[in-house]
């Protein structure tokens, strides 16, 4: 299954069969991917819950905000903590 992640600033902001909005950048990607991402980071948890990565390993595209997209990959932010607003 391939989709699209929706990237701003170096964020992911969106992932899903989406359409472009403004400046955003669209990347063609899937689950694994994503679910790579994850599986590099030297976490247990997502930042600031108590939430194990493996559940972000199973579910990438439920968790996506905490993934950045340099250098042509995306990328496990451990300084990213989800907005309780």
């Amino acid at each position: 299954m391939t989709f699209t992640a929706i990237i701003k600033d170096g964020r992911v902001t969106g992932v899903g069969r989406i359409v472009k909005h403004g400046e955003d950048k669209l990347v063609d990607t899937s689950p694994d991917e994503l679910a790579d991402a994850f599986r590099d980071a030297d976490e247990e948890t997502l930042p600031g819950t108590d939430v194990a990565i493996e559940e972000a390993i199973e579910n990438p595209t439920r968790y996506y905000d905490y993934l950045k997209y340099e250098n042509d990959s995306f990328t496990f932010d451990d300084g990213y903590e989800r907005s309780n607003d």
